[in-house]
């Protein structure tokens, strides 16, 4: 129990790094969350597809995309709008590892926004 809660409270603190102005924090803190693994795919799959901040869902796509875990197709295929260019990049790099496991959330996504979205699909 004890090490379920020192996961999780070491869990928030990554992800609030995440969403420091020093780049030397957020990278510290993406690198950590990468070698963590399993338990932060959801948290940067929300990151990702909730924060305000650029560098927040930036540092979220590179993550995810170092993690590569199905569960984070749903957000990656989302942060292909993303209004910044460089986070819909890392999401589309990170898919591309996903190879044919997210084709269908891909076509499903293509289907719902019509051809109109680029990125998506390139």
């Amino acid at each position: 129990m004890n090490t379920q809660h020192s996961t999780d409270a070491n869990l928030k603190s990554l992800m609030e790094m995440l969403e420091s102005k020093d780049g030397l924090i957020r990278q510290k803190a993406r690198i950590s969350l990468v070698e963590m693994g399993d338990p932060a795919v959801i948290p940067l799959s929300e990151a990702l597809t909730h924060s305000k901040l650029d560098h927040t869902r930036w540092a979220a796509a590179k993550a995810l995309g170092e993690i590569v875990d199905v569960r984070s197709i749903p957000a990656l295929v989302n942060a292909l709008d993303d209004t910044d260019s460089d986070v819909a990049w890392l999401a589309g790099v990170a898919l591309k590892k996903f190879e044919k496991a997210a084709w269908k959330i891909l076509l499903q996504k293509l289907i719902e926004s019509g051809v109109d979205s680029v990125r998506l699909r390139n």
